[in-house]
Parts: structure tokens; sequence; C-alpha cells
């Protein structure tokens, strides 16, 4: 029905209910809706990283939480998202949802990947090693 239901550690708010209480209950996650609709967002695919979770919505949108200091969360504020964020900049092309550790990719009907998050290893494939509060396209040679 792409309702999305968590349960377990929270002290990062990995249960995406706004709270810091965990439980082996699952809970509810309201999922952010579309600025241009009011209908309610369904989840399509989920993924989850060590303490934050990242689901494509059925309009081609992102929503992550949970934590977010390495900029897990991809919109642009590197801290910790008890509730469902939107990841910014992303167009309503994205066809997955991937997490890593601490960081989290998605992939467009293009083909093309862009990556948010922690890069001290190359995670992001931008590159670099610096990290990311929004998602980077990764380049490809």
């Amino acid at each position: 029905g792409g309702e999305v239901m968590c349960w377990g550690d929270n002290t990062r708010g990995q249960r995406g209910n706004g709270t810091g209480t965990g439980g082996s209950t699952p809970v509810a996650v309201t999922l952010t809706a579309a600025a241009s609709t009011k209908a309610s967002p369904s989840a399509s695919t989920l993924s989850s990283g060590e303490n934050h979770t990242c689901v494509l919505l059925a309009d081609g949108r992102i929503d992550c939480w949970g934590a977010g200091d390495s900029g897990q969360i991809g919109n642009g504020a590197g801290d910790d998202q008890p509730l469902p964020a939107d990841v910014t900049g992303l167009l309503p092309d994205v066809t997955g949802v991937s997490c890593g550790l601490a960081h989290s990719c998605a992939l467009f009907e293009t083909g093309t990947v862009h990556c948010w998050g922690d890069n001290d290893a190359g995670q992001l494939g931008n590159g670099t090693n610096d990290g990311s509060l929004v998602p980077v396209q990764v380049l490809c040679r």
C-alpha cells in the first residue's frame, strides 16, 4: 500500500516518527507530500544505512530521515532529522535509492547517479573526498 513502518533504535531519529523513543513495535512514518499536490505520498522503494533511511516515493521524490551529521539526509542541513525530509535538488525522474553507512545515492531514468553524505573514502564518486549535504553527480569516465 506504499506505507512505511519502522522500529528499533531511535537515538538519531531512525524511526522517522519525530520522537526519540525506540522500540520493537513498528510505527508509521508520515512521508512528505509534494508541494504541487495534496495527495498522500506512497513509497515504492526503501533503503537503510547505519542510522538513516531513505525512501523513493511513487512521484519520484526521495525522503530521508535519521542520522544526518555526514549529510546523508541530503536536505542541506547536516543534522539529524527525526521526521522525513525531502532530498534537495533531485528531479522527479529518480528510479532507485540506496543507502550506505553514512551516504545515500539516487539512480535516475537517464542512468546518471547522484550521491550525498560522507565521502572520506570517495563514496560520492565525484573525484573528491569532500562530503556533501546535497546530491552531487557521480562522475563516469
